[in-house]
């Protein structure tokens, strides 16, 4: 097996946040409102995926939603 190693992240860079599992996202948005200023001041661009932000019970999402 090769190991792929990533090149560093650089700012101006874009993550993307995801959350497939826990919907704990949704349900204290401050903390994911601070984890995102915190990656913005370091230099990065935040996208959140289409579901990330989502709760359905105690998880994020539908199974299909998270698959």
């Amino acid at each position: 097996m090769t190991l792929i190693k990533p090149l560093k992240l650089q700012q101006g860079d874009m993550i993307g946040i995801v959350s497939p599992s826990s919907g704990l996202a949704a349900i204290v948005p401050h903390r994911a409102e601070q984890g995102v200023k915190i990656l913005k001041n370091l230099g990065f661009n935040v996208k959140f995926g289409k579901n990330a932000l989502k709760e359905c019970g105690y998880t994020s999402a539908t199974p299909k939603e998270r698959a």
